[in-house]
């Protein structure tokens, strides 16, 4: 077991989940999505499905830096 903490980064900009729909303060709903284990709250705005285009599960730790097709937020 690894006691490593998983580095933060940016949300991709085409993650998207039901949270984001109601929430005000975007801060808040970042930091709750990003210690969610399951992709099962996701999905991509490209595909509307919870796999993004390289058939890849989309939750915002597989979502990151590296992946052909993740965008940081605000790009």
């Amino acid at each position: 077991m690894s006691d490593e903490t998983p580095q933060r980064h940016a949300f991709c900009k085409y993650i998207r989940t039901n949270r984001m729909s109601y929430a005000q303060d975007m801060i808040e709903v970042e930091e709750a999505l990003a210690n969610t284990q399951t992709y099962q709250n996701f999905w991509c705005q490209h595909t509307q499905t919870d796999t993004g285009p390289d058939d890849g599960y989309v939750e915002h730790a597989r979502c990151r830096p590296g992946r052909a097709c993740y965008q940081p937020l605000g790009d």
